[in-house]
C-alpha cells in the first residue's frame, strides 16, 4: 500500500473550508513558515479511498486475539464502552461545579478503593496518563521518600533484565542511575547477584511480575526483603497484572508502590481505544507524596497531570471492578429522600463473558423504611423479606435483550426492540409450564449437600411416574432460571 504522500499530485486539492465572515488576523511575520507546509495534495475520492482502505488493513480485539507482547489486553467487554458513552460520563466538563458530578466523583471514589483492595495498597492515585507515566510517577514517590529523610545519596535504581522494557528510561528520567541484574537460567531473578548489587545507594527496586517472559518469580519475596533489608523500596510494574489478579497483591509480595495500566489490564483495548490510564497506589507511609490534584500539598511529589486523570478510561475500569458494594449508595448522593431501595446484581453470570453465554441484572425492589435517619443504616438493616417487594425482575443479556419483571399481579416480559430503542411486551403474563423435561443446578457441590437434596436431585433422574428429566446447567442464574420461567423444570441452587 502507498504511502498519503506517494499519492499526491501537485495541483490537486479538496479545500472546501468556507469564505471567511470575519475580519480576517494577520500574525505577525516571525510567527510565520519561510516555506510552505510539505502537506499532500490528493483528491476527495482519493483520500476517502486512502483511509478506508487503511481501515481494512487494520486488525484490533474485533478482529481477534490481539497478540502485543506479554502485557496483552485480556479483557474489554463492550458493555463498558456503553456505560463511558453515557451522557452524565460523556458530555462534562472538568471545571463544573462538584455538585453537578457528584456521581462522576463517586466513581473515581470507588475506583481507588477498589483497586487498593485489588493491589494491597493503602491510597491511589488517579492523575497519571498511562502506564510510562504511571511508572515515573511511582519512582517519583520513591525519589521524594529518600529525599524527606535527607538520605540523598541514595540514588541507584536497580532494574533486573526481565522487567519491562521502560523502566530503565523511567529510572533514568527520575534522575537515578540505573544498575541492571541479570537473570538465572531458567528465568528467574538472580538472587546473588541482587544481594551484590544492593548498598547503601540502592534507592529502590523496580520489577515486573510475572516478568516479560511470562514467569512468575518464585523468590519474590525474597528479593523484596532483599531490598528492604539495603534501605531501598520495591516497585511494582502493573504491565502483566491480568494473570495475578484475583490470586495474589503486590502489596502481599512486598512491593511499596505500583503503577496500573488500566487501560489494558481493566477495559480500554491496547493500541485502539485510548487514552490510557496509569493509575499509581502506595502503601500507607509513602501516601503523604502522593501527587496532588487541586489542592497543593506540602510533601506532594508535584502534579503531574491536569484535573483528574483519564476519566472515560477510569469509568471503564469501574464498571468491571463494581460487581457489588458493601454499603449503600444514595441517589443523589448526601440528598436521601427517595421512597425505595433497589438491591441489585449489576451482572449476573459475568464469569460467562468471554464464552458468549447469557448473561444478566438481577433486582428487587422495595420502599425504604419509615425510620427518619434511614440513610444512616446499612445494607442488612435496610434489607427486608421477600414478601414485602414491590417488585422485582431481571434483564437478560444474550440473543436479544429482555426485561422480565413483577409488581405482585403476574408475571410480564419486555424485549427491546433497537430500531426504536423501546421495550415492547412480548410475553404477557408468563406462567410456567407444569410439566419441564430439564432440571438445573451445579453437580459439582453435589457431596456437600444434605441427604435430602442428593435424594431429591437423583429422583430427577428417576421418577417413578414421569419421563427422566435431563440436567442443563448454564452457570448464570438468570439464563437457568429464564429457561426455566418459559419452559418448565426445576432450577436449584442449595446452600
Amino acid at each position: 500500500m502507498k504511502l498519503i504522500f506517494e499519492k499526491s499530485r501537485p495541483g490537486t486539492g479538496n479545500q472546501y473550508i468556507p469564505a471567511c465572515d470575519t475580519a480576517v488576523y494577520e500574525l505577525d511575520a516571525s510567527f510565520l513558515r519561510e516555506q510552505e507546509a510539505a502537506l499532500p495534495e490528493i483528491s476527495e475520492n482519493d483520500l476517502s479511498r486512502h483511509y478506508s482502505e487503511l481501515e481494512r488493513r487494520a486488525y484490533g480485539v474485533n478482529n481477534g486475539f490481539y497478540p502485543l507482547g506479554s502485557c496483552t489486553m485480556k479483557y474489554n467487554p463492550k458493555i463498558n464502552e456503553a456505560a463511558a458513552a453515557l451522557e452524565g460520563f460523556a458530555d462534562i466538563h472538568p471545571l463544573q461545579p462538584e455538585d453537578t458530578v457528584r456521581g462522576c466523583r463517586k466513581v473515581l471514589e470507588l475506583t481507588e478503593k477498589y483497586l487498593c483492595e485489588i493491589t494491597g495498597m493503602d491510597a491511589m492515585t488517579l492523575a497519571p496518563a498511562a502506564g510510562a507515566h504511571g511508572e515515573f510517577t511511582g519512582m517519583m514517590l520513591i525519589r521524594k521518600y529518600h529525599e524527606m529523610r535527607g538520605d540523598s545519596k541514595r540514588n541507584k535504581v536497580i532494574v533486573p533484565d526481565s522487567s519491562h522494557g521502560t523502566n530503565p528510561a523511567t529510572g533514568t528520567m527520575n534522575g537515578m542511575q540505573v544498575v541492571s541484574i541479570p537473570s538465572t537460567e531458567d528465568g528467574y531473578v538472580d538472587l546473588e547477584k541482587l544481594r551484590e548489587a544492593v548498598n547503601d545507594e540502592t534507592a529502590g527496586l523496580m520489577l515486573t511480575n510475572p516478568n516479560t517472559l511470562g514467569l512468575f518469580d518464585k523468590n519474590i519475596c525474597e528479593i523484596t526483603k532483599i531490598v528492604h533489608e539495603a534501605g531501598g523500596l520495591c516497585y511494582y510494574d502493573g504491565a502483566n497484572m491480568n494473570p495475578i489478579m484475583g490470586i495474589v497483591r503486590p502489596g502481599d509480595m512486598g512491593f511499596d508502590c505500583i503503577h496500573l495500566n488500566l487501560h489494558k489490564t481493566f477495559s480500554t483495548p491496547h493500541g485502539g481505544g485510548g487514552p490510557g490510564a496509569g493509575a499509581v497506589g502506595c502503601k500507607e507511609f509513602l501516601a503523604g507524596y502522593l501527587p496532588y490534584d487541586n489542592e497543593i500539598t506540602e510533601n506532594s511529589c508535584g502534579k503531574v497531570r491536569s484535573f483528574h486523570g483519564s476519566f472515560l478510561v477510569i469509568v471503564k475500569e469501574c464498571a468491571v471492578g463494581s460487581e457489588e458494594m458493601a454499603e449503600p449508595f444514595f441517589v443523589p448522593e448526601n440528598e436521601p429522600h427517595g421512597h425505595y431501595v433497589i438491591f441489585f446484581d449489576p451482572l449476573d453470570g459475568s464469569s460467562n463473558i468471554d464464552v458468549g453465554v447469557s448473561i444478566g441484572t438481577i433486582f428487587s425492589i422495595y420502599r425504604r423504611p419509615d425510620d427518619e435517619q434511614y440513610w444512616l443504616l446499612n445494607a442488612e438493616a435496610l434489607m427486608r423479606p421477600g414478601l414485602e417487594q414491590v417488585a422485582a425482575g431481571y434483564f437478560l443479556y444474550g440473543s436479544s435483550t429482555m426485561l422480565v419483571y413483577s409488581t405482585g399481579h403476574g408475571v410480564n416480559g419486555f424485549t427491546l426492540d433497537t430500531g426504536i430503542g423501546e421495550f415492547l411486551l412480548t410475553h404477557p403474563n408468563i406462567q410456567i409450564p407444569r410439566v419441564g423435561k430439564y432440571y438445573s443446578t451445579n453437580h459439582g457441590y453435589f457431596n456437600y449437600w444434605d441427604e435430602a437434596t442428593q435424594t431429591a436431585v437423583h429422583s430427577f433422574n428417576r421418577p417413578t411416574h414421569e419421563a427422566p428429566r435431563s440436567m442443563l446447567y448454564v452457570g448464570s442464574l438468570v439464563a437457568d432460571f429464564h429457561r426455566t420461567l418459559l419452559k418448565g423444570g426445576i432450577y436449584l441452587y442449595p446452600e
